[in-house]
């Protein structure tokens, strides 16, 4: 009988100045770890994971597409008048 080894996941520290992108992270399962107020971006702790990996599963999201859509309304009621 040979050695069961576990696989533990290697983890990074990933720095996200993007709020959307963030909490998307969060709730995605990454562990929010800090945030830098000089350098105004949150830190996470992510499973081997790089930002644009990151990125591009967020673009590629219905939460991209609903914060796109806030982003839109909210400018329509900035924009309007009376």
């Amino acid at each position: 009988m040979g050695q069961r080894f576990s696989r533990v996941p290697m983890m990074v520290i990933l720095q996200i100045k993007e709020l959307g992108l963030a909490a998307y992270m969060q709730m995605k399962g990454c562990t929010l770890i800090g945030y830098d107020k000089d350098k105004r971006h949150f830190k996470f702790e992510s499973e081997a994971k790089s930002v644009e990996d990151w990125s591009i599963e967020y673009a590629n999201s219905c939460c991209s597409k609903h914060d796109r859509n806030i982003l839109t309304l909210r400018n329509i009621v900035r924009n309007s008048k009376g």
